[in-house]
């Protein structure tokens, strides 16, 4: 019977639940010696105390359960509790016999770590055998390095290290986040070890490189179980854990080639889906596939993209429940591979909007002469696009180009989410953002051209229109895209979706130069077209664009600006300048003004009477 075991999960939920949040590790201690008898009862382990008193150890012959895996990682923690608890004291009271029973209780930590690291190895699955013996050169490295013996603290240390990052590869998001605990909680260790042992670069390296490189030494070279004696045996027996092979030292055992580099993750299911996914997107780009490729290529992606999420999500439950730093990145990871998936749909959305749009408009190798003909169209039309059959070339390929603007904002909204939940994913994917951002103002700009090329047609005679189209894009658009253009491509062995994603967002200096040139010559055409037919102020205003005509004219409007374009006018208030004036009723109250009584009654209708009218109450009133 083969038992299994979470070490990993079962002594970090003990340690967190009952005094190490707080780090009372005499509390802890007191725990694990509580619930070791009540585990040994249970187990049938029972000892009995006083003179009777008869130990009962726990084999590999006996272990018929659980309870007894449980047994052994309770003495060693108890232990482990004891040494950590004296050592504490000891820091404030630096008495020497305080430190001698640290040392001890260490040892009997590593002792009864070495049993339990024995017993799983005969009864227990691989998984828990290598958990337990991560656990046990753990404990053994922290020996160790208390005697200053600091070349076996580094090979346990690296091994301990190097074993919990296996696990933590293949196995779910819990057991990523437990491994990168116990990789955190090692890596002190493992470089105050290194640099006490004078390895070289120990003082730049960092932790996972010092062990990658003490590491392969150590299975290389003829200093192999210098330390420890199974040291080739417990490296086999890490290597053979799931029947893939991880980078040594490494974060994860599978990694995701991307924008240059390699967001690191530990789901197997999810590498399997991307390279499902590449494949099918390589035959794609090869040119040789239709529109079903295409969705299916989408779909592929899709199924990428949530996987990608229910992995966030558990690894985001994992790391809270988890609580240690080095787990943060988990989800990022995770985030950034959504992201991946995310950018692949989109880039294919746009892509083939972005092709319909230029068979749409007849655009071709080389941009049209549009001085060729005044009165005829800029684009013939060319295949209709699915859905928009009823609109010509133009009107399709602008109507086109907005669904390709309209997927680069979902992306964006996308990648503006993922930074704000998670602060990390911006570290994996930089410049994301600015790059939708250069692609979406190329695609604006291509769509203007194509519908100022519309205003002009026979039937719509927009001339004005078009005019300020193109007069935006020669002044504020061309200068932008001039300065994201780049002529350098994707690199040969890219990724299948950074070959998408060059193809999709690359800004050329060349294509800017061309659409340049076209915009140039566009605008004297529309000037013509809008003398010839449109009235007097707009053929006034066609012949020199830079002046407004009047109905828009503005003090604010600069030169070369268009008149078509809304000009802001300054609403700012005005400077306030106090101006001296009187209290009210200061003149009459000062002056001592009379009122003629008998006009006013005769004004009001009534008579001036002795001790009545409105008079007399005026005056009385007047006179209080």
């Amino acid at each position: 019977m083969t038992l299994e075991f979470d070490v990993f999960g079962y002594v970090h939920a003990a340690r967190q639940a009952h005094g190490l949040r707080a780090e009372e590790y005499g509390r802890y201690r007191q725990y694990c010696a509580r619930h070791l008898r009540t585990v040994r009862k249970a187990a049938g382990l029972a000892q009995r105390a006083g003179a009777a008193y008869a130990r009962r150890e726990v084999t590999a012959a006996n272990a018929g359960s659980s309870a007894h895996v449980e047994v052994l990682v309770l003495e060693a923690e108890r232990a482990w509790a004891g040494a950590m608890h004296v050592r504490e004291q000891h820091a404030r009271t630096e008495d020497p016999r305080q430190r001698y029973h640290v040392v001890r209780r260490l040892r009997a930590a590593a002792a009864a770590a070495g049993r339990l690291a024995a017993v799983a190895q005969h009864v227990c699955d691989a998984r828990t055998a290598v958990a337990a013996a991560a656990y046990w050169l753990h404990v053994r490295a922290q020996q160790h390095f208390e005697v200053r013996e600091w070349a076996a603290a580094l090979d346990c240390a690296v091994l301990a290290r190097v074993a919990s990052q296996r696990l933590g590869a293949t196995g779910g998001a819990h057991q990523q986040a437990l491994a990168q605990a116990a990789a955190e909680a090692v890596d002190p260790l493992v470089r105050l070890a290194a640099y006490q042992a004078r390895v070289a670069g120990a003082q730049q390296l960092a932790a996972a490189d010092i062990a990658a490189q003490w590491h392969a030494q150590r299975t290389a070279g003829a200093e192999a179980g210098a330390a420890i004696a199974d040291y080739a045996s417990i490296a086999e027996a890490v290597a053979a854990l799931g029947g893939s092979s991880a980078p040594a030292g490494g974060e994860a055992a599978h990694r995701l080639a991307w924008r240059g580099g390699a967001v690191a993750h530990g789901s197997s299911r999810l590498a399997a889906l991307a390279d499902e996914a590449e494949a099918q997107l390589r035959g794609v780009l090869a040119g040789g596939a239709d529109g079903a490729a295409r969705d299916a290529a989408a779909d592929a992606f899709r199924r990428v993209r949530r996987v990608a999420r229910a992995c966030h999500d558990d690894a985001a439950a994992a790391a809270a429940r988890v609580g240690a730093a080095a787990t943060d990145r988990l989800p990022a990871a995770y985030r950034a591979a959504e992201l991946y998936a995310a950018c692949a749909v989109q880039a294919l959305a746009a892509g083939r909007q972005r092709q319909q749009a230029d068979a749409a408009a007849g655009l071709g190798a080389e941009w049209r002469a549009v001085e060729r003909s005044l009165g005829a169209p800029w684009f013939a039309g060319g295949a209709a696009a699915r859905g928009l059959g009823a609109l010509d070339g133009g009107a399709r390929a602008v109507v086109l180009y907005d669904a390709a603007r309209q997927s680069l904002a979902r992306l964006a909204a996308a990648v503006a989410a993922a930074a704000q939940a998670e602060p990390g994913v911006e570290a994996l994917v930089p410049r994301l953002a600015a790059e939708i951002a250069a692609a979406d103002a190329w695609y604006a700009a291509v769509r203007d051209f194509l519908a100022a090329a519309l205003h002009v047609q026979p039937r719509h005679r927009r001339y004005g229109d078009a005019l300020a189209l193109l007069a935006a894009l020669q002044s504020d658009a061309l200068p932008r895209l001039r300065e994201t253009a780049s002529d350098s491509g994707c690199a040969d062995d890219a990724s299948a979706v950074d070959a998408l994603w060059a193809q999709t967002t690359r800004v050329a200096a060349a294509d800017v130069e061309r659409l340049a040139r076209g915009v140039a010559a566009a605008i004297p055409v529309v000037q013509a077209l809008a003398q010839a037919h449109g009235g007097r102020a707009r053929g006034a205003w066609a012949s020199a664009p830079a002046v407004p005509p009047a109905m828009v004219a503005n003090a604010l409007a600069g030169a070369g600006r268009p008149a078509r374009v809304p000009l802001l006018v300054d609403l700012a208030r005005p400077a306030f300048a106090a101006v001296p004036a009187k209290p009210l009723f200061y003149d009459l109250a000062a002056g001592a003004v009379d009122f003629d009584m008998a006009a006013i009654d005769a004004r009001a209708g009534g008579s001036a009477k002795a001790g009545g009218g409105l008079g007399s109450l005026i005056g009385g009133l007047w006179r209080r």
